[in-house]
């Protein structure tokens, strides 16, 4: 017979889908506007942790892997189109969180690069996570970004 006191937890939830999104605790006590002390207390379970905060998490995770799909969609789309796998497909990773929040919609660089883990995972391209805008396709794609913006606000 087993005493419940044996039982010990290994993670708790939160900090299992704190791990799978990638952030550390400090990026996600600022993500969710709360000290570090209590994500510490969260992770180990000293305190639970509210649903909206987990639930907060989730949708995080949630918006990391449809962008990761979409990504994958669309390098499955060029492979039809050209025929053949490419050698690499570049990811622009932003050098900043505040970068990350502008320009991609994410909290931090840690959930960018989460990103581009589901990316590798999930396709049959190579990826290469680089600084965004460090190469010649990572500037290209920054630029057809900025095109694609000012033709909106033109129109």
């Amino acid at each position: 017979m087993s005493d419940s006191n044996d039982k010990q937890i290994i993670a708790t939830e939160f900090a299992l889908i704190r791990n799978l999104v990638g952030m550390n605790s400090k990026e996600t006590a600022e993500f969710l506007e709360v000290s570090i002390d209590t994500i510490k207390s969260w992770n180990v379970g000293r305190n639970d942790a509210p649903r909206h905060a987990i639930e907060q998490m989730k949708a995080l995770y949630y918006q990391i892997e449809d962008r990761a799909s979409a990504i994958i969609d669309a390098q499955e789309a060029m492979i039809d189109e050209i025929g053949s796998i490419p050698e690499c497909v570049e990811i622009g990773i932003p050098g900043s969180d505040l970068e990350a929040q502008e320009v991609a919609g994410f909290p931090t660089v840690s959930t960018m690069l989460t990103l581009a883990a589901l990316v590798s995972v999930g396709c049959d391209i190579p990826i290469k996570p680089v600084k965004r805008g460090s190469t010649v396709d990572t500037r290209g794609a920054i630029n057809a970004r900025m095109l694609g913006e000012a033709n909106k606000n033109d129109e």
